[in-house]
C-alpha cells in the first residue's frame, strides 16, 4: 500500500510498502517526469510538483499588475489622441493672419481637409493592441488562479490562446515603428501538455498544466516587454512633438483672441496668495504677461511629459518583476509577490501623476 504524511500532494514524501504499488508508483512518477522533460524541459523530480498555493498567489499578483498596466496605456492613448485635434485646430487658427477673404477661405478649407498625422496614428493603434493584449492577459491571469484551485485546464488554455493573438498583433504593429526589427511571435505550450498528460493521475495533471500555463506566462510577459520597450523609444520622440504643439495651440488661440493669459497666470498667484483676483493687464503689457503664461503652459508639458516617461520606466519594470517569479515558480525556488507589489505600487503612482499633470496641463485650477 502506498502512504503519505504530508498528503498525495507532496509525491515526493510518499512511502511505498507494497512491491506492486512499488512499481506502479515508479511508472507514474516517470511518465510524469518524461512529459515534463518533453514539453516544458522541466528539471528531473520524482513526481512533477508545484505549489499550488504559490502558484494561486502569482495569479492574483498578475491580475493587479495588468490591471496597472492597462490603466497606464489608456492613459497614454488619451494622451496622444488629443494631438490631431490640436493640430486641426491650430491650422485652421492661423488662417486668420491671413488677410485677403479669398486666402483665407482657402486657408480654412486646406486646414479641415488636412487627414491625421500618419505616425501619431500609428501609434495610436499601437498602444490601442497593447491595451487589447494587456487586458486579455488580465484574463489569463484569472483562469491561471483558477487553474491552481482546480484542473480548469480547458479554461486556461482558451484564454492563454486569445492572449497569444492579441500580443502577436501587438509585436506585428511594433514592428512597423521606425528602428524597430521584426519582434518574433509567440506560441503557447500548454496544448501540448494537455494533450501529454491525458492518462496522468489528477494531481499530476494539474501539476503539469499549472507549470505549462507559468511557462506560456512568463513568456507573454516578455513578449509584451520587447514590444512596449519598442513602443517607448516612439513615445519619447513623440513627446518632445506633443510639447511643442501644445504651445503652438496655445499662440494660436490667443492670436486669434480665444484665450486670456491671466486665466494661466491665476492659479499661479491663487497657490501664492488665495483669494486674489487677477485684471486683465493693459495693452502695452500684454506681450509681457502672455510670455509668462506661456512659461506656466510650458512647465505643465514639462512635468506631463515625465510624468509618461516614468509610466512607462514603471511598466516595464513590472513586466520583468512578473517575468522573474515565473521563473522561479518554474525552478521550484521562492516566489516573492513582494517584487512584484512594490513594482505595481510604483507603476499606480506614475499613472496618478500622470493622470493628474495631464489635466492641469488642459484645464485651470478652480
Amino acid at each position: 500500500m502506498i502512504t503519505s504524511q504530508e498528503g498525495f500532494h507532496s509525491m515526493t514524501s510518499i512511502r511505498v510498502t507494497d512491491g506492486t504499488a512499488l512499481a506502479i508508483y515508479h511508472l507514474t512518477c516517470r511518465a510524469s517526469r518524461l512529459a515534463a522533460l518533453a514539453l516544458l524541459a522541466i528539471p528531473l523530480q520524482a513526481c512533477v510538483t508545484v505549489d499550488h498555493n504559490t502558484a494561486a498567489s502569482l495569479g492574483t499578483a498578475g491580475v493587479q499588475a495588468t490591471q496597472a498596466l492597462s490603466t497606464q496605456a489608456s492613459g497614454a492613448i488619451q494622451t496622444l489622441g488629443e494631438l490631431n485635434q490640436w493640430w486641426g485646430v491650430h491650422d485652421t487658427l492661423i488662417c486668420i493672419l491671413t488677410a485677403n477673404s479669398g486666402a483665407r477661405k482657402a486657408c480654412v478649407t486646406g486646414a479641415i481637409s488636412k487627414g491625421p498625422d500618419p505616425n501619431v496614428e500609428k501609434l495610436v493603434t499601437l498602444l490601442s493592441k497593447r491595451k487589447q493584449a494587456i487586458d486579455t492577459l488580465n484574463q489569463a491571469y484569472t483562469a491561471f488562479v483558477d487553474l491552481a484551485h482546480y484542473d480548469a485546464g480547458k479554461e486556461a488554455t482558451s484564454a492563454l490562446q486569445s492572449t497569444f493573438s492579441d500580443i502577436n498583433s501587438f509585436l506585428s504593429a511594433a514592428s512597423t515603428l521606425p528602428g524597430v526589427g521584426v519582434l518574433a511571435p509567440i506560441s503557447t505550450t500548454i496544448e501540448k501538455a494537455t494533450a501529454g498528460v491525458v492518462g496522468f493521475v489528477a494531481d499530476n495533471r494539474q501539476n503539469s498544466l499549472i507549470l505549462a500555463a507559468n511557462n506560456d506566462l512568463q513568456h507573454a510577459n516578455d513578449a509584451l516587454y520587447a514590444g512596449l520597450n519598442a513602443e517607448d523609444r516612439a513615445m519619447s520622440s513623440i513627446l518632445l512633438q506633443l510639447q511643442t504643439e501644445r504651445e503652438t495651440l496655445y499662440r494660436a488661440g490667443f492670436d486669434a483672441g480665444l484665450i486670456d493669459p491671466t486665466d494661466l497666470l491665476t492659479p499661479v498667484f491663487a497657490d501664492a496668495y488665495p483669494g486674489l483676483r487677477l485684471q486683465k493687464p493693459p495693452a502695452a503689457n500684454l506681450d509681457v504677461v502672455q510670455a509668462a503664461a506661456v512659461s506656466v503652459f510650458a512647465l505643465q508639458n514639462q512635468e506631463l511629459n515625465a510624468s509618461v516617461a516614468a509610466s512607462y520606466a514603471s511598466s516595464l519594470k513590472t513586466l520583468h518583476a512578473l517575468s522573474a517569479q515565473h521563473q522561479k515558480l518554474a525552478d521550484n525556488r521562492t516566489v516573492s509577490m513582494s517584487e512584484i507589489q512594490a513594482e505595481v505600487s510604483n507603476l499606480k503612482t506614475d499613472v496618478g501623476q500622470m493622470s493628474t499633470a495631464g489635466s492641469s496641463s488642459s484645464t485651470t485650477k478652480k
